[in-house]
């Protein structure tokens, strides 16, 4: 018979995630750290859990999520903490149950200030393995990127300073449901987008006032994977730190040398804007960079709260020149009780080695592909303890590179509530409709699902 979901979730995260919380707790009073824990539980039913254009099944989907956090900054240590371990259940077994892990964490610890640091970061993510298929449970991959080094740091001047940071970093990616099958995977670094790395970065930083800086910045970056390849960059940039709003853009030069292909050099721009008017604001983002898809742009040091890197396409680790825009609008003016949020992006995706991953069972092949989109969403206080949720969303993806030209055309809309019943407990109700049409057969589907949500939060 099969176990239920919280009988599940009481045997794999009960001792360890609930001690973690406690730990997390206990180091707060010790350290005076700000600690948060929440858990959260859903239950949705979908009529094309699989989203298939010819074989829809429904499903019942349950999931329970716990939500832990730390931050805080002592003498020497600052730290920012946050985890959410989830678990999916699915009740006539149409997609595989698995446990997914989202979250980061970055702890700096600096004993000599101005002098040396070390910093240690952690991102885990439970992303979509490919954009050509439908996003389903099957069709997603856990991305591990650890990242540790020191950093040095020398005053030249009352306004100049000169840094020095080594990096290592170590990219681990796995299909979902592999990280709990118990199969053995060591073994097979580079072969779905596994990497490692060592950077090298020299930063020269001129103050031109208290709230602006000039920089320029060299890096070295070396990659071990499936096929090597060592990335040199020149940038030079300004940043500013304002009372409402931050500017950094940088410009440079990246010159790219594969193990498998002839070297070649590609221009950089890294910009973002944010700015508070009062009421509302405006975020911005741009990249143009020459990465890979195995960290894409995960580990963008761009100071963009807003920004979402959208990595996909991990089967094979390729080269990718990619030009990747956002665009974020927030309103809280056009009425008393309501909240809105705009998103536009554009992504522009030039593989130099193309994956030779296709669809099973079709002739398409992943290469060059644009991507453009739009949301919106509305929050509106019905009263102080009733929200009421409204979300839109568009998706263009143009393969450019491959033969039958597919091109995948994406709608999503979603209704809800949120109701506040206490202090510290709150529930929801949704339904949502998704839709996606495409010129190549096999490709589209609908999926109407809609459910119940619970959310309690312990501190």
């Amino acid at each position: 018979m099969k176990i239920a979901i919280f009988a599940r979730i009481g045997s794999v995260f009960s001792a360890a995630v609930f001690g973690t919380v406690i730990s997390f707790n206990i180091a707060a009073a010790v350290y005076g750290l700000d600690t948060t824990a929440g858990i959260a539980a859903s239950v949705e039913h979908s009529d094309n859990v699989g989203r298939s254009v010819d074989n829809p099944q429904s499903d019942l989907e349950s999931t329970i999520s716990l939500d832990v956090g730390v931050t805080g900054t002592t003498a020497a240590l600052d730290t920012a903490v946050g985890y959410v371990f989830t678990a999916r259940d699915f009740k006539k077994d149409s997609q595989t149950d698995d446990e997914v892990v989202d979250g980061s964490a970055r702890i700096t610890w600096t004993p000599l200030p101005e002098r040396f640091a070390w910093d240690l970061t952690h991102n885990v993510s439970d992303t979509v393995r490919s954009n050509a298929l439908a996003d389903i449970p099957d069709n997603r991959q856990q991305r591990n990127i650890f990242s540790t080094g020191p950093n040095f740091t020398v005053r030249l001047s009352p306004v100049d300073l000169l840094a020095a940071e080594l990096r290592y970093i170590d990219v681990s990616i796995e299909d979902s449901n592999d990280a709990n099958s118990g199969v053995d995977i060591s073994d097979t670094r580079g072969q779905n987008g596994d990497s490692e790395r060592q950077i090298g970065r020299l930063l020269w930083t001129h103050n031109l006032s208290a709230v602006s800086n000039f920089l320029a910045k060299a890096e070295y970056e070396d990659v071990k994977a499936d096929a090597d390849v060592s990335y040199t960059r020149l940038l030079v940039g300004y940043g500013a730190q304002l009372r409402n709003g931050n500017y950094e853009i940088f410009i440079g030069a990246n010159s790219v040398e594969p193990e498998t292909a002839e070297k070649f050099d590609a221009s950089v721009i890294q910009i973002a804007f944010a700015h508070d008017f009062g009421g509302h604001g405006i975020d911005i983002t741009l990249i143009k960079e020459v990465t890979d898809t195995s960290l894409g742009f995960g580990a963008s040091n761009l100071h963009s709260e807003s920004f979402n890197p959208r990595d996909t396409n991990f089967d094979k680790f390729s080269i990718v020149e990619r030009q990747r825009a956002d665009l974020t609008y927030r309103n809280f003016l056009i009425c008393s009780v309501c909240t809105i949020r705009l998103l536009a992006f554009f992504d522009n995706q030039d593989y130099k080695n193309p994956p030779e991953s296709q669809v099973p069972g079709s002739l398409i092949r992943l290469g060059d592909q644009k991507l453009y989109g739009f949301s919106a969403g509305l929050v509106y206080a019905i009263s102080g303890d009733l929200d009421l949720l409204a979300d839109a969303s568009y998706e263009l993806t143009d393969f450019t590179d491959d033969p039958q030209e597919l091109e995948l055309e994406s709608t999503s809309y979603s209704l809800g509530i949120n109701y506040n019943a206490l202090r510290n407990l709150s529930f929801g109700l949704r339904v949502s409709q998704t839709t996606r049409d495409a010129n190549v057969e096999g490709f589209d589907f609908d999926e109407l699902r809609g459910g119940i949500n619970l959310r309690y939060i312990f501190f």
